[in-house]
C-alpha cells in the first residue's frame, strides 16, 4: 500500500468534524495540504527548507490538529527529499508523524541522519509544550518524545520517561512497535513478541510488521514452533474473530440488476453471473481510500481464482465530469502502474446521478456488496481503514459462508 493513501484512508473521516469546526472555506484545507505535498515532490533542493518552514507557519499544529495526520502527506513527501540530500531534516520530521506505525518506519529510514544531542533538547522541548499547549494529544507527544529517545540509543530513558508519564501495559499496546524495541532492548523479547503479536491478531500489521515480529520471535531462547507455524496460528484467531463479527455486515435484499460495459467494451450484466457469488467494488479514480483498498481487494481475489463460483467485479463511479473514453484511459492506466488485473465496470451517468450507484444505494466510496448464488445481497461492507489483514479476512469469511450456504 502507498503510505499517503494509506494516511487518507485513516483521516478522512475528520472531514465532517474539521468542516463544522472550520468558518472559512473549510474545504481548502483538503484541497491545499496535497497540493504543497506535490509541490515538495517538483521543488528544486534549494526551495525545501522555505516550503517546510511556510508549512509550519500556514498550518500551525494547535489550529489544525484535527488533520494532523492529513498533513503527514507533506511530512512524508518532505522526508523523502530530505533523506536523499542526506539531510538531517528528514530525521527531525519523521519524529513530527502522527501515525505510530508510519513514524517508526521513516525513522529508521532516517536513523543516519539522527540530530545533534542539542538538536534533540530542542526538540523534546517542543514536544513537551505542546503537551501542554495541546492536551488533548498528550499521548502522542508523548510517544514521539520516547522514540526520540529510542533512536538517539537512550532505550532505558525512554523506558523511564514513559513510565514517568505514567504509560501502563494497555499504552504500550497503542504503540507496539516502540514498546517492541524497548522491552528487547531490556531483555524481554517475549513482551516484545506479545506486542507485535497481538497487532497482528487485531489485523492491524502490515509486512513491515510482521517481518519485526519475526525478527524478535526468532531471537526467543524456547520456540516450540517456527515462525510460519506460529504466524499461521496468530491468523487463524484474527478468522476465527471474523467469524464471530460477520453478522454486523448481514442484509438481505434482491441485488438491483445492471448490464454494463466492462474497459473491454464487453456487456456484464449480474443475470449473466447468475450461480455465482458476486464481489461488487464501488471505487472512484479521485477515491484514496478506494485505492488504498485495492491491496487488500486484490489478495482476496487472488485466493479464490481458481474458484470458478466466485466473481470480483469493480464498478467506476461517482467520478467527475469527464467522458467515458478518458474515463477508460485513465482506468487502464492506474491498473496497469498497480500491476493490478480487475473486471472493471464503468457506471453510467445520468442527470439524476450515477445509475449502478443510485441502485444500490451507494453513498460512500469504497463500497462492498456480496450477493449470493440467488441474486440476494448478503453483506454489506463501506470505507477502509488502513489495515490490509483485518479486510482480507472479513472478506474471506463472508465469501466462504456464502459459498457453504450459510
Amino acid at each position: 500500500m502507498r503510505i499517503r493513501e494509506c494516511l487518507l484512508s485513516s483521516f478522512f473521516i475528520l472531514l465532517c468534524a474539521f468542516v463544522s469546526a472550520q468558518s472559512n472555506n473549510p474545504l481548502a484545507v483538503f484541497q491545499e495540504i496535497p497540493k504543497i505535498a506535490r509541490q515538495v515532490d517538483k521543488t528544486t533542493p534549494d526551495s525545501l527548507e522555505i516550503i517546510y518552514q511556510q508549512f509550519k507557519k500556514d498550518y500551525p499544529l494547535k489550529q489544525f490538529i484535527q488533520v494532523n495526520g492529513m498533513m503527514d502527506q507533506v511530512r512524508l513527501a518532505l522526508i523523502d527529499r530530505f533523506i536523499k540530500l542526506n539531510n538531517k531534516r528528514a530525521f527531525e520530521i519523521a519524529t513530527e508523524l502522527s501515525d505510530n506505525k508510519i513514524r517508526w518506519q521513516q525513522l529508521e529510514r532516517s536513523k543516519k541522519l539522527t540530530l545533534s544531542r542539542k538538536g534533540a533538547k530542542e526538540l523534546m522541548f517542543r514536544f513537551a509544550d505542546l503537551e501542554l499547549s495541546i492536551p488533548e494529544r498528550k499521548f502522542l507527544w508523548q510517544n514521539q518524545t520516547a522514540d526520540l529517545l529510542y533512536f538517539s540509543n537512550n532505550a532505558k530513558v525512554a523506558f523511564a520517561y514513559l513510565k514517568g508519564a505514567g504509560w501502563g501495559d494497555s499504552d504500550f499496546d497503542k504503540s507496539p512497535l516502540l514498546g517492541a524495541h524497548i522491552y528487547s532492548s531490556l531483555g524481554n523479547d517475549e513482551k516484545a513478541v506479545t506486542l507485535l503479536a497481538d497487532w497482528v491478531k487485531n489485523g492491524n500489521a502490515d509486512q513491515y510488521v510482521k517481518d519485526k515480529l519475526a525478527f524478535f520471535y526468532e531471537r526467543l531462547p524456547n520456540k516450540t514452533s517456527s515462525f510460519e507455524a506460529y504466524q499461521e496460528a496468530l491468523m487463524k484467531d484474527l478468522q476465527d474473530e471474523k467469524w464471530k463479527e460477520k453478522s454486523q455486515y448481514e442484509v438481505s435484499y434482491v441485488a438491483p440488476k445492471f448490464d454494463l460495459l466492462d474497459l473491454q467494451g464487453k456487456r456484464v450484466s449480474l443475470e449473466s453471473l447468475r450461480g455465482k457469488v458476486v464481489v461488487l467494488d464501488f471505487w472512484a479514480t479521485w477515491c484514496k481510500p478506494c485505492l488504498a483498498a485495492f491491496p487488500a481487494m486484490n489478495i482476496v481475489k487472488d485466493r479464490f481464482k481458481d474458484n470458478p463460483n466466485v466473481v470480483f467485479l469493480f464498478v467506476n463511479t461517482l467520478e467527475r465530469k469527464k467522458s467515458q473514453e478518458s474515463r477508460m484511459e485513465q482506468i487502464e492506466l492506474l491498473l496497469q502502474d498497480r500491476g493490478l488485473n480487475f473486471d472493471v465496470l464503468i457506471d453510467i451517468e445520468q442527470e439524476s446521478g450515477f445509475k449502478m450507484a443510485s441502485a444500490y444505494d451507494v453513498s460512500s466510496i469504497p463500497a462492498q456488496f456480496i450477493i449470493d448464488t440467488n441474486g440476494i445481497v448478503k453483506y454489506k461492507l463501506g470505507g477502509f481503514n488502513g489495515n490490509i489483514d483485518s479486510m482480507v479476512e472479513e472478506l474471506n469469511v463472508l465469501i466462504n459462508s456464502l459459498l457453504k450456504g450459510e
